[in-house]
């Protein structure tokens, strides 16, 4: 099953904006192609989409730029220390699945919801181990 998650780009628009208005107003050469390198950066952050593929055997997580895949991991139920489950905001679950070698991965506004049971279930089917914490288990009521 695919998941989705999007990056909040409401404050990177205004950073956008104000790095324009900054370019424009801006006399030496120097400011002006630093704003640009700036507001091209926040930019290509703007576009920055990340899609985590539940398969049988594995999972896939990629960090797309637009729809072009730029970086793709794929965890194997044998690479996989942990899966915890555990509240990141007032009202937000997530997850984090912690690897042997490697970065952890943080699995925060995805899209659909169910993503949690089907972590919990690909955990279940592999034997992987899968903690929630109590801040977690207030939320699943």
């Amino acid at each position: 099953m695919v998941f989705m998650a999007k990056m909040k780009n409401g404050f990177l628009w205004i950073l956008i904006i104000h790095c324009f208005f900054q370019m424009l107003l801006s006399e030496k050469l120097l400011n002006k192609v630093i704003y640009i390198v700036l507001a091209s950066f926040i930019l290509i952050k703007s576009i920055i989409k990340i899609r985590l593929l539940i398969k049988t055997d594995c999972l896939i997580y990629q960090t797309l730029l637009g729809n072009t895949p730029i970086i793709t991991r794929c965890f194997y139920p044998n690479q996989i220390r942990k899966i915890q489950l555990k509240r990141m905001g007032w009202w937000t679950k997530g997850a984090v699945i912690k690897v042997n070698k490697g970065v952890h991965v943080k699995i925060v506004h995805f899209r659909p919801a169910s993503i949690f049971e089907e972590l919990e279930r690909f955990s279940n089917e592999k034997n992987i181990v899968l903690e929630k914490t109590k801040d977690y288990k207030l939320l699943e009521r």
